[in-house]
């Protein structure tokens, strides 16, 4: 199926200056805004897609229709791509590269009580859309399509696993995926995914610890149907209720966050906790960088910032191959204040905080959404003043200067307001 209509986008770009001493300028890109350009309500619970190349991927309603859509946008150049014409709908997951390939999982709704849950592509273009993955619910659902990652040289990676049910996919998104790790009594109940040109895959899942319990962690497949003891991780040994997301960049580094402390006992033999105690790591709430290590040997983890200074609460993480780390934080102090920050000092390090001003635009909401290797990353925002939701492209043009990034900052969506008559282009 094809896109219905494209159209340029006079953007508005703001520039702000950084506190840090020395730090270039940041400029902020509006992408869309609800309610213009026919964009719709935005879709805050899907992060917004980024390639190296500068292509933003965003799931919002497509006026004046009022049904679910992808935009895609690039260079001021704003293209819906037509979903509702394919019965697809409630989009989960977005991923994007520079080849011009979007992989998304959502419903097909054909019709009846029945839908499928799957992973399709398809492209900033709005080309036709292609199934890659479908699993059909019913009263009594299986597996079904959960989570899609999507590297810049078109490997593409996502999973079907609910409890012990369904697999993990990877194989080029043109053609054939098979399966790289199946669910069983050991592998459960799948979180977000990510895959790099490696073809390393990252996942946050339950399983069966060698040592005995069920634990969460973040666990690296690498060839078909590793098990657990040949299988990397970036970190193991939690409870089912900690469940830290990675995002991991070509080096295979991983990138993750916690909101509770974390024990983890290595022994010798390894997972055998009869054995030797050999070493001890503990990780307070806080944002991490590790290489990850095979399963029951120590590793060396990198503090990004932890809850000790003045951040409170760490939230989404990504990195990209320089290693630059970008996160979601609040600050202490109650309520949801935080911002954006280029380190873990709020004052030095602070690009925006919540309540500042973004041009016109009052922000009382920061989603991150993905980050590039051009130190380029998408934020979704709503402003204060009219609760409408934003989408940004933001730039940072000397990495150099700035070390590690850190953004910071969370909210609840402002109050809605009633719609407004549809803008037209």
């Amino acid at each position: 199926m094809r896109s219905f209509w494209s159209y340029s986008v006079v953007a508005s770009v703001f520039v702000l200056m950084l506190a840090t001493p020395g730090a270039a300028d940041v400029t902020f890109t509006q992408v869309a805004r609800e309610f213009v350009n026919n964009v719709g309500f935005l879709n805050p619970n899907v992060p917004v897609a980024l390639s190296d190349d500068g292509r933003v991927v965003f799931a919002a309603e497509s006026l004046p229709g009022e049904v679910d859509a992808l935009f895609a946008w690039q260079a001021g150049i704003l293209t819906p791509i037509d979903l509702a014409s394919g019965n697809f709908n409630v989009v989960t997951g977005l991923a994007v590269n520079s080849a011009g390939n979007v992989a998304f999982v959502s419903r097909r709704s054909p019709g009846g009580p029945d839908f499928f849950q799957g992973v399709y592509r398809t492209t900033t273009s709005g080309g036709s859309i292609f199934t890659l993955h479908e699993d059909l619910q019913t009263d009594e659902p299986g597996p079904g399509a959960r989570f899609v990652a999507l590297s810049e040289n078109d490997t593409v990676a996502y999973s079907t696993i609910v409890s012990a049910l369904g697999a993990i996919y990877r194989g080029p998104v043109l053609g054939g995926q098979s399966v790289l790790r199946s669910g069983s009594g050991v592998f459960y109940n799948t979180q977000r995914l990510d895959v790099n040109d490696a073809g390393q895959v990252a996942v946050q899942m339950e399983h069966v610890r060698p040592f005995g319990g069920l634990g969460r962690g973040i666990l690296v497949f690498e060839t078909p149907e590793q098990a657990l003891t040949d299988t990397k991780t970036a970190i193991e040994q939690t409870s089912v209720g900690v469940q830290p997301m990675p995002s991991m960049n070509s080096a295979g580094q991983i990138a993750f966050s916690l909101n509770t402390t974390v024990t983890m006992n290595f022994y010798d033999p390894a997972n055998d906790s009869g054995g030797t105690l050999i070493d001890t790591v503990t990780l307070l709430p806080g944002v991490y960088v590790v290489e990850p290590a095979a399963y029951g040997m120590p590793r060396t983890y990198t503090t990004i910032v932890d809850n000790t200074g003045p951040f409170q609460s760490f939230h989404r993480v990504v990195i990209n191959d320089q290693g630059t780390v970008v996160f979601e934080a609040v600050l202490e102090g109650g309520g949801a204040m935080g911002g954006i920050y280029t380190g873990d000092d709020p004052i030095a390090d602070k690009i925006i905080e919540l309540g500042e001003f973004i041009g016109g635009t009052q922000v009382s909401v920061i989603k991150l959404g993905e980050l590039n290797n051009n130190n380029q990353f998408t934020l979704l925002t709503s402003d204060f003043i009219s609760s409408d939701r934003q989408v940004w492209l933001v730039t940072v043009p000397e990495p150099a200067t700035l070390g590690v990034l850190g953004i910071a900052g969370l909210g609840l969506l402002a109050r809605r307001r009633s719609r407004p008559a549809p803008s037209g282009v």
